[in-house]
């Protein structure tokens, strides 16, 4: 564009140079006549707005090829300036990739000192944990086997009628506790309405015989059993087999000598009754209508 652009002028200053530029007559040659005296003259005049002509044109050439410098220059000034932008672009993005690679690897060997540290750490406190296992386990049994120790050597130097009326003792204590627990699950019990068929019964443990039958030497505190009902609704949407194997648990369950069979109506009652609830399911309609689990 540049040398389209400088090509240009010349051809302005040639064209210029070739319209305007002034003949030059000879003057040597001697003038003969007034008629030539004046025709030199008008001649002379021609040249000289030929060449104020000349100058004029020349000063619009030159001021054309300063603007087209001027244009070039600024064209120039742009182009150095891409030049630099571009160069400086490639150099920041050259950076971006190298920052980016750094941070890669950096984040990399971060990772794996993290995995490094969190694998240490659970080595460290599965250990502690294992140590302080074995140490509990160690003086349970160590706790244990005194206590075996004691309690053989008590034995042994206990007289049998002493140990049975320790036996004893430790039977009435808890046979007190179960009639407190069961009195007080009986009181509860009976301050549920007949409305409030989903309102939770208070469990009743079963007593000592029914639970060691008649071998009372071991005695341990009996647990309530697992058919008792959660509420009203599931007492009554037992099974016959439940129902009886629930009276079986409490020792409830009496053999029928009439031959007739039990109705499922009478069970319900009984063990309503024992638990302390304070009405009995004496409406046979009702219940037809609860399915049975």
């Amino acid at each position: 564009m540049a040398a389209n652009r400088l090509s240009t002028a010349s051809s302005i200053v040639r064209s210029s140079s070739a319209q305007h530029s002034p003949t030059i007559r000879n003057s040597s040659r001697p003038s003969t006549t007034v008629a030539d005296g004046h025709a030199e003259n008008d001649s002379t005049s021609a040249d000289i707005g030929a060449v104020a002509e000349y100058v004029r044109a020349l000063k619009l050439t030159v001021g054309a090829l300063g603007c087209t410098l001027e244009s070039l220059g600024e064209q120039a000034a742009g182009i150095v300036d891409a030049g630099a932008t571009l160069i400086l672009e490639r150099q920041v993005n050259a950076l971006r990739g190298q920052f980016e690679k750094k941070q890669t690897a950096q984040e990399d060997r971060m990772q794996g000192a993290q995995k490094l540290l969190r694998d240490e750490v659970k080595g460290q406190v599965r250990g502690r944990l294992a140590e302080e296992a074995n140490a509990i386990v160690k003086e349970v049994v160590q706790r244990e086997i005194a206590q075996r120790v004691r309690d053989q050597q008590l034995t042994a130097q206990i007289p049998p009628e002493l140990q049975e009326e320790v036996r004893r003792s430790r039977l009435e204590v808890l046979l007190v506790r179960i009639r407190l627990h069961n009195s007080e699950a009986r009181r509860q019990n009976a301050l549920i309405r007949s409305s409030s068929l989903h309102e939770p019964l208070h469990p009743l443990l079963p007593l000592l015989d029914t639970v060691h039958g008649q071998n009372m030497q071991l005695i341990e505190a009996p647990k309530a059993s697992p058919l008792f009902p959660r509420d009203m609704t599931s007492l009554i949407k037992l099974s016959m087999d439940s129902l009886k194997a629930l009276l079986d648990n409490y020792g409830l369950r009496k053999s029928d000598s009439s031959g007739n069979g039990v109705s499922r109506e009478k069970y319900l009652n009984e063990f309503m009754s024992f638990i302390g609830v304070g009405y009995f399911c004496a409406y046979e309609c009702s219940l037809s209508d609860i399915p049975v689990l």
